[in-house]
């Protein structure tokens, strides 16, 4: 059985929803009756476990925030949010504008998702119409570059601890980047939260069982070394060099295959020097986007501003592929001409962003100049 099939067979049938649907109706019988209502959480998105109960949300005009379990009418425990509809429209409108994400809050995160994924109880043809509204692309794109945000920001203050010699604070704090880190990539590949309970059952659903990434990951945070300085060191390297892949996949999605990206020189922090002039990026290294500008970062410091054909040369680097390699994949996937090619890669070099192994900057290859 696919992973698709696994869901389905998970989601809620019509009975049940008309059960809950009968719940909520009968709740609010003697009471103000919402404009609509919806069913979320894991059970909506096929994610549930045994455990887990109904998480309904009743919308009105007008009301106070709360909650209510009702925890006899059904086989599960139904969880009653009462919220105002100009609430939930002014949530969905802001988060969607990209304005001031580092400002958004995790439960403002958390009701976007909850409305796209949600399915209509009560009035459904009303929660219909606020769904409509909602562009879940847009939503994906913010919360993959406020998952990036919060990956600097962690690595910044990683790289604080590790200037004040506090390497513990520095391993913790690389640990919480490489987390935000998995999660842009998640929402690049379709997810809508970043609840951390969950993260799993999104990584299976979105990126499958065994995936490099995912494999990586799990790596990373099954083990935070917190006593030895050179596991330390090793550890943050490894985790600057994630999110350099993360980083790399956002630049190039969509211009090569997840075939083609995900491979392993890619993403290992051994070097591949088995062969002359094949070119590799430097650990603390990476090419950043922000406001349409391209940078490329050292040490979590912008050195050179970059046009976007030089950022997307950059997400081509994979430790395994040679300047004449680089350069002819660059023309055939980018429209670069190889002379140019080569002085980008001269302009990584200078800052030593890069090594190109028995490669001599100063002369020209012959097989770039085509």
């Amino acid at each position: 059985m696919s992973l698709k099939e696994i869901k389905n067979a998970l989601l809620p049938s019509a009975e049940e929803l008309e059960v809950v649907s009968g719940v909520i109706n009968g709740f609010f019988s003697n009471k103000k009756k919402p404009l609509f209502s919806f069913l979320s959480g894991s059970i909506a998105e096929g994610i549930g476990t045994p455990n887990s109960d109904y998480d309904v949300y009743a919308v009105f005009d007008s009301c106070e925030e709360a909650e209510v379990l009702v925890v006899e009418e059904s086989d599960r425990p139904i969880e009653i949010t009462s919220i105002s509809l100009s609430k939930l429209e002014s949530v969905l409108s802001y988060i969607q504008s990209g304005v001031d994400l580092a400002s958004a809050t995790n439960y403002q995160l958390l009701l976007c998702h909850r409305v796209y994924s949600g399915i209509g109880l009560t009035q459904s043809s009303k929660f219909d119409g606020l769904k409509e509204k909602f562009n879940v692309d847009v939503f994906r794109s913010c919360l993959a570059e406020l998952c990036f945000l919060n990956t600097e920001r962690s690595l910044k203050v990683c790289n604080g601890f590790l200037l004040a010699g506090d390497k513990v604070s520095a391993s913790l704090s690389a640990n919480n980047a490489v987390k935000h880190s998995f999660n842009m990539l998640l929402a690049m590949k379709g997810a809508t939260s970043i609840l951390e309970k969950w993260q799993m059952r999104y990584a299976t659903q979105f990126l499958g069982d065994g995936h490099l990434a995912l494999r990586y990951y799990l790596e990373l945070i099954s083990h935070v070394p917190c006593h030895h300085s050179q596991q330390i060191d090793f550890y943050i390297q490894r985790v600057n060099n994630f999110h350099q892949f993360v980083c790399d996949y956002r630049m190039i999605e969509g211009r090569m295959t997840d075939a083609e990206f995900f491979i392993e020189p890619r993403i290992a922090l051994a070097k591949y020097d088995g062969t002359p002039m094949v070119v590799s990026k430097t650990k603390l290294a990476r090419v950043v986007s922000s406001e349409s500008k391209f940078y490329l970062v050292m040490d979590a410091t912008p050195v050179l501003e970059l046009p976007k054909s030089a950022a997307f040369l950059w997400a081509l680097i994979d430790k395994k592929t040679t300047v004449t390699e680089l350069a002819l994949k660059a023309g055939r996937m980018i429209d670069l001409p190889p002379n140019t090619s080569f002085e980008y890669l001269k302009a990584f070099g200078s800052v030593q962003a890069i090594n190109i192994i028995n490669f001599d900057f100063n002369s020209v290859s012959d097989s770039l100049m085509i």
